[in-house]
């Protein structure tokens, strides 16, 4: 029996080279996707994880941020292992500006020897010298974005002035993601520089100047239980950052092409079931004479159901191994953003359960795909095999005869005649193309929202703005006059920021010094504030506090007391957990961080932004919003484009498959039109007229159910950026009628090697072959 299996699954490869090909093919494809996606996922952390083991980092780090904080009593703490040496951070206005890129850091003293305990890693040159007072190593991810070169003199601003320094290296620190992940960015020099750059700074004793140090903890200790601990003994306000968020900082480079990786690979899954279950159909059919002869010769129906499955397990087995390991090879490329930032390889976690779990997930897909069909043919009955199947599903399509009807051409009619003789292969057929339509709808649908976040970024939740210019060493009175006096300013207002806290959730405290009804901020409900003791609410913060409209919220404010504020508005945040209120809401006096621009209708952003760089001395730092929405959009355009061309190339093969099955059983039919008089432009005439009308139904069930996805992805989309809200733009019909021709351009190709095969066919050998 086996041995007998053996050799009539080499035959059925053999016998048909062509269409084994393209089954393992879609099969490959889907197990690469799916693949993906789940070694991105489970290796997003790996670069993070790397760079940890590199530099012997900690698990929690602890800044202190207040006087009569005493870091050394760290080790005194039952739970922690190893201390790391305290090191001072200056979290003051410091700056780089290239051209017209700008970085803020946070200067970081350091010793020219790094410990072996939590040190930082360089990536590019060479660490400080005991000797080189103005040297600088710069965070990598903030050199890359800056284009820096080892060896370049900077001028690093500050509030006195500007101050050159040479990079003399590249480094990253385990204690906080890189830049843009993490701003500011970290920059390294010698205490003795940094002290001379703050004569009267005390570190250790303000939110400001604050000493940071690296411990390690027992294995399985929670951060919150290390918190208690540390609260016993050391006092005041601290800071404290553990391995694993700083993980999740780094990992959330690739968050959004993981969520596009799952939805992609599902439907690649789901195609692949609807072409497996096609195929084997076909392969049913044609092969009824074979299976009669199986069963004559004493096969059982069990027997004859392993016939036609064991062929297909094992293509899909190889080919869900084949993809896999593409998968496992392809995902260095997607972790390439955070690893390159880290200073580590780009590899992927080998992780054999996932592997193990991915290769099975895609098997017992093509298992339920094939054991419908395999199990028909071994309930058919030698006669009715001998007499070729079911016949009834030959007779004439309803779609046919309703177009001959209609006066369609003859060639029209006949091409469509057979869409309802195999209907179950139809109806696939036609899933499989809705499938790539709705793909290319949730598409179309980033496509629109971009390009409509350009024109106005408050539909992603940013201010409703035009640029967002960073004050930094700036002085306020300064920016205002410059901003006042330049022409093509239509609107400005000031943002101050400071924290808040209800309970143990902190958020951040945004004040505006400006008229909010001058602008259409993204409100879902109610108003922005108009006074003092008003506030809006982002709807993140109101759903993860259950707050509405009309409540009353009490807010512990940073070094000052409790201000009670009434909720007016709730509106979408880019910035997630935000409540808005007037400037004269909030304490101190502290200058604006920020600067939020309106520019004349027709001035050039870039040309704006340059001005104004110019004008500061390069102090001012404008952000241009549709520049950013640009540089995302970039970003993921070339993963959206690769992903559209795996599901349109599965959906080729798919409808490609079909017609081949359909002129192969269509044979008689062909050899009696050519008898007739039918040209062999008309025979591809006739199989095209019906892979068209596939294409189009397609078309036209798909762009539904694909604006139907694209709502959904896109509140999901929306929550994982903390928007809270669905901030997608749906396609409207001047964004889906591309669909339209590409969709006939596929049912042409598809058309190809079928028309080609038909329009070549000999009267003789076809009525011999019937």
């Amino acid at each position: 029996m086996l041995q007998a299996l053996f050799r009539k699954t080499r035959a059925d490869f053999s016998s048909r080279p062509l269409q084994t090909v393209l089954l393992f093919i879609v099969i490959a494809a889907a197990a690469a996707t799916l693949s993906l996606a789940l070694n991105v996922q489970a290796s997003s952390r790996e670069p993070y994880e790397r760079l940890r083991r590199e530099a012997n980092g900690a698990d929690i780090w602890v800044t202190s941020r207040s006087a009569g904080t005493d870091l050394n009593r760290l080790r005194e703490l039952p739970s922690v292992t190893e201390t790391g040496e305290p090191y001072m951070v200056s979290w003051e206005n410091y700056g780089i500006r290239i051209g017209e890129k700008k970085q803020q850091f946070a200067l970081v003293g350091m010793g020219p020897d790094l410990p072996k305990f939590d040190h930082s890693v360089v990536t590019a040159g060479r660490w400080l010298d005991g000797a080189g007072q103005r040297e600088l190593v710069v965070d990598s991810g903030a050199a890359r974005l800056l284009g820096l070169d080892i060896g370049q003199e900077v001028d690093l601003q500050t509030e006195e002035g500007t101050q050159t320094f040479t990079v003399v290296g590249f480094a990253v620190t385990a204690s906080r993601a890189p830049a843009p992940n993490d701003d500011p960015a970290f920059a390294y020099m010698l205490p003795a520089t940094l002290q001379a750059l703050e004569p009267d700074a005390i570190f250790g004793q303000s939110p400001e100047h604050s000493y940071r140090v690296g411990v390690r903890v027992a294995d399985g200790l929670a951060v919150f239980e290390f918190l208690e601990e540390l609260r016993v003994i050391v006092p005041g306000p601290l800071e404290i950052r553990a391995a694993s968020a700083v993980a999740s900082d780094v990992g959330a480079t690739t968050e959004f092409d993981v969520i596009f990786l799952q939805v992609f690979s599902v439907f690649a899954l789901f195609a692949a079931g609807v072409i497996i279950a096609n195929a084997v159909g076909g392969q049913v059919l044609s092969q009824l004479h074979d299976l009669a002869i199986l069963k004559a010769i004493g096969f059982t129906p069990q027997q004859v159901v392993q016939a036609v499955f064991v062929p297909n397990l094992v293509l899909s087995i190889a080919a869900s191994i084949t993809g896999v390991m593409a998968g496992l090879l392809l995902s260095p490329f997607f972790l390439n953003r955070s690893a390159s930032l880290l200073g580590v390889p780009a590899a992927a976690a080998f992780n054999p359960p996932l592997l193990i779990l991915t290769v099975i997930a895609v098997v017992a897909i093509v298992t339920l795909s094939t054991i419908f069909p395999a199990w028909r043919a071994g309930g058919v009955s030698v006669a009715a095999a001998l007499a070729g199947g079911d016949r009834e599903g030959l007779a004439t399509s309803r779609v046919a005869r309703l177009a001959a009807a209609s006066g369609m051409p003859q060639v029209a009619v006949m091409g469509l005649r057979d869409l309802s003789r195999r209907r179950m292969r139809t109806t696939m057929t036609v899933v499989s193309l809705v499938i790539v339509v709705v793909t290319a709808t949730f598409s179309l649908g980033l496509e629109a929202t971009f390009a409509r976040t350009m024109d106005d970024p408050s539909a992603v939740g940013a201010p409703p703005y035009d640029i967002v210019a960073d004050r930094d060493t700036y002085r306020d009175e300064d920016a205002r006059a410059l901003l006042d006096a330049h022409p093509d300013v239509e609107s400005y207002a000031a943002a101050y920021y400071a924290g808040g806290r209800v309970g143990n959730e902190g958020f951040d405290l945004r004040g505006i010094d400006g008229d909010f009804t001058a602008r259409n901020w993204p409100l879902r409900e109610g108003r922005m504030p108009g006074r003092a003791g008003e506030a809006a609410i982002s709807t993140v913060l109101a759903n993860r506090h259950g707050w509405q409209v009309g409540d009353e919220v009490t807010v512990d404010l940073a070094d000052s007391a409790a201000a009670t504020f009434t909720i007016v508005g709730r509106y979408t945040d880019v910035d997630g957990n935000v409540m808005t209120v007037t400037h004269d809401s909030l304490p101190g006096d502290a200058p604006p961080s920020d600067y939020f621009i309106q520019v004349r209708p027709g001035v050039d952003h870039r040309e704006f932004g340059n001005s104004i760089i110019e004008a500061s001395g390069g102090n001012l730092d404008p952000e241009l919003l549709s520049e950013t929405m640009r540089d995302i959009r970039d970003q993921f355009r070339s993963v959206l484009v690769a992903l559209n061309a795996v599901l349109l190339s599965i959906a080729g093969i798919n409808l490609l498959s079909s017609l081949l099955l359909s002129v192969r059983e269509r044979q008689h039919d062909f050899a009696i039109l050519k008898t007739v008089g039918f040209t062999p432009r008309q025979v591809v005439l006739s199989v095209f007229s019906g892979s068209l009308a596939l294409a189009l139904l397609a078309v036209v069930a798909g762009i539904p159910i694909g604006l139907l996805v694209t709502r959904g992805v896109f509140v999901l989309v929306s929550n994982t950026a903390g928007t809270g809200d669905n901030v997608g733009t749906m396609p409207g019909i001047t964004w889906l009628l591309p669909i339209l021709p590409v969709a006939i351009l596929l049912a042409a190709l598809a058309t190809i090697l079928p028309a080609r095969r038909a329009s070549n066919l000999r009267v003789a050998e076809a009525m011999r072959y019937e």
